[in-house]
């Protein structure tokens, strides 16, 4: 009898990310379904939401695994002060430098999932052969993806552009569950004023993508990307792809919040500012291939088993139900210190 393995998703991104695993499932051992009944009674149950947004686990195995690069990025290193993976069996965890931050913060009791911690990889990086032939645009070409369209982020990149012969490509998130309809509302809005404004500057030269469209399709049509703090950044290094970034670019979630610094990651991503936004685009392009060569080394510290990372999943699958073989364990660096781990949920609990 084949075992039944549900996916829970709550947008568009986490479906595209378990799809990818999806692919790779052993359909002679087990059936596959996707679900947003996050209650649901399941077999299998296998999580990409945040773990704190999910309140009742229904799965006799449970697997939970990020749904970006880079989630939580202002808790790092220690993630699992925000997201409680203890509620989980098991936590899947993509490359080195996940790893060496669970292994320090292994000491927190949140971070230590019921059985395990498995290193299998970024499910979505088995796609890279599948988009990794398709035709470049002959003209240089831009891809922009930011995480949050606030303060007219858009029309910097397009009015540094504007008198170029480049290409642009921009790609937004879908805000398509109904908590982003209502939170990100703003957000929205921004996108539709932005699409309108940047498609009257640069006519033919820029293509909107459908924002429901897997991103993963277009890493490889383009020569660079600019972003403020996605986590596709991380996803571009799985095409050598280079990354630019303003730093003086706001980050927050609608018009009247206010903004935060962007948090930079300077050891994947070329960092400039608004004012020199348009020298920089230039640069980048006169000096693509040193770029590139610091992407093709950061890739294999961020990602794990790039052409074998769904694959893997499976074969812990099938091991665990069969065997009861744990494939792919992480073990931790420390024992759980319960008094700091308080400590700090109390702390968190107050802020």
């Amino acid at each position: 009898m084949r075992r039944k393995i549900v996916f829970f998703y709550n947008d568009t991104p986490q479906k595209q990310l378990l799809e990818s695993i999806k692919k790779y499932i052993n359909k002679k051992k087990f059936t596959t379904s996707f679900s947003q009944n996050f209650k649901k009674k399941v077999d299998i149950g296998v999580y990409a939401h945040d773990a704190d947004k999910l309140h009742q686990i229904n799965a006799n195995i449970s697997i939970i695994t990020l749904g970006g690069m880079d989630q939580g990025k202002l808790f790092w290193p220690n993630f699992w002060l925000k997201e409680n993976w203890s509620k989980f069996d098991f936590g899947i965890l993509p490359g080195n430098n996940w790893i060496k931050m669970w292994k320090n913060s292994s000491w927190f009791i949140y971070s230590r999932p019921k059985i395990a911690i498995l290193k299998i990889g970024w499910p979505k990086s088995q796609q890279i052969k599948l988009n990794q032939n398709k035709k470049k645009i002959e003209k240089p070409t831009i891809l922009y993806a930011p995480c949050f369209e606030t303060d007219q982020k858009q029309l910097d990149v397009v009015n540094a552009i504007k008198n170029k012969n480049y290409n642009l490509f921009v790609k937004h998130l879908p805000w398509d569950d109904l908590d982003g309809k209502i939170k990100f509302k703003d957000i929205k809005q921004n996108i539709s004023i932005a699409n309108i404004k940047s498609k009257n500057i640069l006519k033919k030269n820029i293509k909107i993508i459908n924002p429901k469209k897997n991103i993963m399709e277009y890493y490889s049509k383009v020569d660079l990307l600019i972003t403020d703090e996605s986590s596709v950044m991380y996803e571009a290094l799985l095409f050598n792809l280079p990354t630019l970034v303003c730093s003086d670019w706001p980050m927050r979630t609608n018009n009247k919040n206010k903004p935060r610094k962007v948090k930079l990651d300077k050891s994947i991503s070329k960092i400039t500012n608004k004012k020199n936004l348009s020298f920089s685009i230039d640069q980048c392009f006169k000096n693509l291939n040193r770029l590139k060569l610091n992407s093709i080394k950061k890739k294999q510290y961020h990602f794990s088993s790039i052409d074998k990372s769904a694959s893997n999943f499976n074969l812990f699958l099938e091991n665990y139900c069969e065997k009861k073989k744990i494939l792919f364990q992480v073990k931790p660096k420390f024992k759980i210190n319960l008094i700091r781990s308080f400590y700090e949920i109390l702390k968190k609990k107050i802020q």
